[in-house]
């Protein structure tokens, strides 16, 4: 197995992860801690560290990380646990009216992660989607109070589209607070954000659209050379779910 960095970070990880979406899940051969634990056992031993997994996955909401948590019981210092943030989870810990980004809920999900996880610390916590509702600033506010905590090491986004990902490195360095070290597929600090399709479902632009490597020219120029020239331009595109901040308005 081979190891590298993640992201712009120094949290090392094997280059193949375990997704754990299946741990859990009815009708998969993960659904008990049996199934679970001869996955993640076979996993530990070809070398994967990086076991990815979120609040919502599973049956009931966060059977998964409840799983895994037992499964690397005594192992701990051997892994890199990424869990997620920021689904609907149908009120499973308390009203969030929505405002799944909001420093209230935010540290509610922590603490619920951490006891379904068994662990003192996350490695790796994602923004799974934005909410529509609160302000990146106040998401990456509340993220970087979990990791002076110590709840958390390292914070991350799943399914942003490219524009909210420059959108929210730019408030990172512009507020001080703790920066994604993880970027979405295709996407790298230097890339120009692609525009997302019209046919887009809400919060798929990432997927549909991606970024494109840096090129030569006027557009690349705009978006690749200042994160306060890409934020200002992409956040002219239709939103998928996430305010328009006020810095990017001006």
């Amino acid at each position: 197995m081979r190891y590298r960095p993640l992201g712009g970070s120094g949290l090392m990880v094997s280059v193949v992860g375990l997704g754990c979406n299946n741990l859990g899940r009815d009708q998969t051969r993960t659904k008990d801690l049996g199934g679970s634990r001869d996955v993640v056992e076979a996993a530990l031993d070809a070398g994967i560290t990086l076991f990815d997994t979120a609040d919502s996955y599973g049956n009931p909401r966060g059977a998964s990380e409840e799983l895994l948590g037992q499964c690397v019981a005594g192992r701990r210092d051997e892994v890199v646990l990424a869990t997620k943030f920021g689904a609907d989870l149908g009120g499973a810990i308390g009203p969030d009216w929505g405002a799944r980004g909001s420093r209230r809920y935010v540290r509610r999900a922590v603490e619920a992660s951490l006891r379904r996880l068994r662990t003192e610390w996350i490695d790796l916590y994602q923004y799974h989607t934005p909410d529509g509702i609160t302000p990146v600033e106040e998401t990456l506010a509340a993220l970087d109070e979990m990791v002076t905590a110590g709840l958390v090491r390292y914070v991350g986004s799943s399914n942003l589209a490219a524009w909210q990902v420059v959108e929210a490195e730019y408030t990172a360095r512009s507020a001080g607070t703790v920066r994604f070290a993880r970027w979405p597929t295709g996407c790298s600090p230097g890339s120009t954000p692609a525009r997302p399709s019209r046919r887009s479902a809400p919060g798929s632009a990432t997927r549909s659209g991606g970024c494109t490597p840096p090129r030569t020219g006027t557009a690349s120029r705009r978006c690749a050379g200042s994160p306060l020239s890409a934020a200002s331009a992409c956040s002219r595109w239709p939103s998928a779910g996430w305010p328009r901040s006020r810095r990017s308005a001006q």
